[in-house]
């Protein structure tokens, strides 16, 4: 069954208010795993990919002295934008027609993280599913979008087999994260857009091999949606953080249950 939950972004104003315009910034799917094992930031090494230490089986002779860290399997043309998404275990009915949604204290301590001083919720999330397709489309953009898929290692392990025996079931790297990370209750759209600067470093047997610079992980892209303002808001991380979501999706009006 499809989660039609509101939507939550988490970010400085000034980026919330782009978005509500219609502005859709995207980054890259290597910007949210790490690298190496420097990287102390992003604590999901596989965030958007499937381990695949047997790749190092795959590589050519000439090669024989690189040895990758973390080494996995993921689409590297990838770009997503990740809101939290509501989940059912969330909404409990509110008078007549309302709905109050709380957040867990694991979710409530993830968003604060952020370290962003506003919200933005996104109540009809059908209209915005349906702006997006139709930016996509019109700019012939292949896309995709639903809530990230957490697996065991033994499931992420079982996709990667999938993935290297071309099963057409393989669910998409792209919307797959560590099941630790579950409390983070993660959606994210999908684009699919040529990356800048891979370079063709060897071919063995037809097959190719890229080098992908570092700075890759930094592209972005930004496609216009249209405005969603008529179904979103912006009000203050503090506010919202610390409080119950009221809402009446008959009246389309909202309300905020500050915690005691």
């Amino acid at each position: 069954m499809f989660n039609n939950h509101p939507l939550i972004r988490v970010d400085n104003k000034v980026f919330l208010e782009q978005l509500q315009q219609g502005e859709l910034f995207m980054r890259n799917s290597l910007y949210y795993n790490s690298g190496d094992s420097t990287d102390t930031v992003r604590t999901d090494k596989f965030d958007g990919s499937y381990p695949a230490d047997s790749i190092k089986s795959f590589l050519n002779q000439d090669l024989y002295n690189f040895n990758p860290q973390n080494s996995r399997i993921m689409m590297i043309d990838t770009f997503v934008k990740c809101f939290f998404h509501y989940y059912p275990k969330d909404a409990e009915k509110y008078g007549r027609t309302g709905i109050r949604y709380r957040l867990s204290d694991l979710s409530r301590k993830e968003l604060s993280s952020f370290n962003s001083d506003s919200v933005m919720i996104i109540f009809d999330t059908k209209a915005f599913y349906t702006q997006f397709e139709t930016a996509c489309q019109q700019q012939n953009i292949e896309y995709n979008y639903c809530d990230v898929a957490y697996l065991s290692e033994d499931e992420r392990n079982k996709e990667s087999m999938k993935l290297i025996n071309f099963n057409l079931n393989t669910l998409n790297p792209a919307f797959v994260k560590e099941k630790s990370f579950s409390y983070q209750q993660e959606f994210r759209l999908y684009i699919k857009h040529q990356l800048d600067n891979v370079t063709e470093h060897i071919t063995e047997n037809g097959t190719p091999y890229f080098f992908i610079p570092k700075e890759t992980a930094k592209q972005s892209v930004t496609i216009n949606i249209g405005n969603i303002s008529e179904y979103s808001a912006i009000v203050s991380f503090d506010e919202f953080v610390n409080s119950n979501f009221l809402f009446d999706s008959k009246n389309k009006v909202y309300a905020f249950e500050r915690l005691s």
